[in-house]
């Protein structure tokens, strides 16, 4: 073989294997939350464990920005839609605004955040549109309750400083 044709066969794979990585790229990247923004921004925390994870089609009353999230490509390029995943748990300590025993939140889309049933988190949810249902997505501060240990001590300091 040549070294042209061996060359130029060398830079076909390896731009095919740059489409291929950049293709698998999720869409959704962001820069890691401090608890005390994530405490700020969110309109429920609380620690939980998952009860039960279940999956609906995207409501039309879900605000433009949220619902642009919910279809991707597929590895065809064709449009797909993603699927709104509801996931309930078991609320075991509330840090804000959150009286129930029980809570369920929604995730989707590019930045949806993995959910594994039975596991604990501590959860940042927030509200969006007319969705009953607070939304967690993947930049929010949600993280596994096993990895969250500095971040359970400053919310705790945070709910005990006196209001202003």
């Amino acid at each position: 073989m040549s070294k042209s044709r061996h060359f130029f066969r060398s830079v076909l794979v390896l731009v095919a294997g740059l489409h291929l990585a950049v293709n698998s790229i999720e869409a959704c990247s962001c820069i890691p939350a401090n608890v005390d923004d994530s405490f700020s921004a969110a309109d429920v925390v609380f620690t939980g464990k998952v009860l039960s994870i279940s999956e609906r089609e995207a409501e039309s009353e879900l605000p433009k920005g949220i619902q642009k999230w919910m279809i991707r490509k597929d590895q065809l390029g064709d449009l797909t839609k993603v699927p709104v995943l509801d996931v309930r748990l078991e609320v075991e300590l509330s840090f804000k605004n959150i009286e129930s025993k029980f809570f369920t939140v929604t995730t989707s889309g590019e930045c949806r955040f993995s959910f594994e049933k039975e596991k604990q988190y501590v959860v940042f949810a927030s509200n969006h549109g007319r969705s009953q249902t607070p939304f967690v997505f993947l930049c929010n501060g949600t993280k596994l309750l096993d990895s969250a240990g500095e971040d359970i001590v400053r919310l705790h300091s945070l709910i005990e400083r006196p209001a202003n």
